[in-house]
């Protein structure tokens, strides 16, 4: 029953020396710790409070150095975790201006509160913090609409896409506005369209995530009716006629062919045309005018004359 009392006394006297060993490098440790220490230290700025009118630039400073004097555990806190400086970039703005500067000795200061007021912060790598700023801007664009349409066999839109509204604001730095001249909508597409067309549609997106759009959708409204083709007889007026000249013309009336929406039908007729030749633009070598129409109703498509060449002979 000896030994193992022996082997006990022996456990007892090695748990004793280390647990002394322990204590000493605990001492040590709180010594050395509690040592100041003078090291360079590198920061992360966070640029905060950007004022209202401004969007932050991107080739702006993202990190400072500077000679960090601290005990020994805040020391080793900040080479483990690096520092986030934060700027608040308001405080040191003018209305207006494309910049903010922060002088080296506030600098100094904010590195000091913010990190801890009892380490000393020296030799910042730089004179002063200058904070390069994009002023925003509104500028006004029309609207353009995307679409792929196709109607129905005799039915066609009477007139352009109304877009309400027609143009948007569009804000941010004025070197990527300057390139913007108009905005599109979203596609809209239909195929065999034979009624009218009245929607909301989103404006397409800018890539750049510094631009806003308002509003940031329109309402696009499209009046489809049903057309026919029409033909009339149209005579042909010459003007800048000389009094003593009397001209016979070849043809004297031109075909005009046209489509007209199925309620407009009959209410168009040759008098809601003029067709013209003027007389000081004829071709003298060949005896010819050109005619063209100086008069046709608004809501109308496709106007096609039969012919376009008038032959005269003169009269004296």
């Amino acid at each position: 029953m000896a030994t193992p009392k022996k082997r006990n006394y022996k456990t007892t006297k090695l748990r004793s020396f280390l647990f002394f060993i322990l204590i000493a490098v605990l001492f040590w440790v709180l010594t050395k710790f509690s040592k100041e220490y003078t090291a360079t230290v590198s920061a992360t700025l966070q640029y905060v409070s950007l004022p209202n009118t401004t969007l932050l630039a991107e080739d702006n400073r993202k990190t400072i150095s500077f000679d960090l004097t601290a005990n020994g555990f805040e020391f080793l806190f900040h080479k483990l975790n690096e520092p986030i400086i934060q700027i608040e970039v308001a405080e040191y703005y003018t209305e207006g201006a494309s910049v903010a500067t922060v002088p080296k000795e506030e600098l100094g200061r904010l590195i000091t509160n913010q990190l801890d007021k009892s380490v000393s912060v020296k030799n910042i790598s730089i004179n002063e913090l200058t904070i390069q700023l994009n002023v925003i801007v509104v500028k006004k664009v029309p609207v353009l609409v995307n679409s792929d349409l196709t109607f129905k066999k005799g039915f066609m839109s009477v007139d352009s896409i109304r877009i309400t509204p027609d143009s948007v604001q569009i804000s941010g730095p004025t070197p990527l506005l300057d390139s913007i001249q108009a905005v599109e909508t979203e596609l809209i597409s239909g195929s065999e369209i034979e009624n009218d067309i009245e929607q909301k549609v989103a404006i397409a997106p800018i890539k750049s995530e510094e631009l806003s759009i308002m509003p940031s959708e329109v309402t696009i409204a499209i009046h489809v009716e049903e057309f026919a083709e029409k033909q009339l007889q149209l005579p042909v007026e010459v003007i800048n006629l000389p009094e003593s000249i009397e001209l016979q013309l070849i043809p004297n009336t031109v075909t005009v062919t046209f489509n007209v929406s199925i309620t407009d039908f009959n209410a168009i007729t040759a008098k809601n045309f003029k067709l013209i030749c003027d007389y000081t633009e004829r071709n003298e070598g060949d005896n010819f005018m050109v005619a063209k129409l100086s008069e046709k109703p608004n809501d109308i498509l496709d106007v096609e004359l039969g012919t376009k060449k008038i032959n005269y002979l003169i009269f004296k």
